[in-house]
């Protein structure tokens, strides 16, 4: 039975599964692939943001409030994705 359930949690760490199971009673599998393509993402958009940040600076024909908004736009979504990241435990 151990090791049907071991085959489920997808280990063959058998002292690993036990003790983990003895400390908390369940294994919690999560997919952190989204979170990943979530940051990816993030990053992409923040290099974005320099970019234009960098094209206002040289020839100034970015208005203040486009880059203002940006970085607003830019500062929900690190707070969503940090909250998040909390909420599951990957931060303490």
């Amino acid at each position: 039975m151990i090791h049907g359930r071991m085959r489920e949690a997808h280990t063959d760490n058998r002292e690993g599964y036990i003790r983990k199971m003895a400390l908390d009673g369940f294994i919690l599998e999560l997919d952190s692939a989204p979170l990943k393509e979530m940051c990816r993402l993030l990053r992409s958009i923040s290099n974005n943001f320099n970019q234009v940040a960098r094209l206002a600076n040289t020839s100034g024909h970015v208005y203040e409030t486009d880059l203002f908004d940006m970085s607003q736009k830019l500062n929900r979504i690190w707070d969503a994705q940090n909250q998040l990241i909390m909420r599951l435990g990957f931060l303490k």
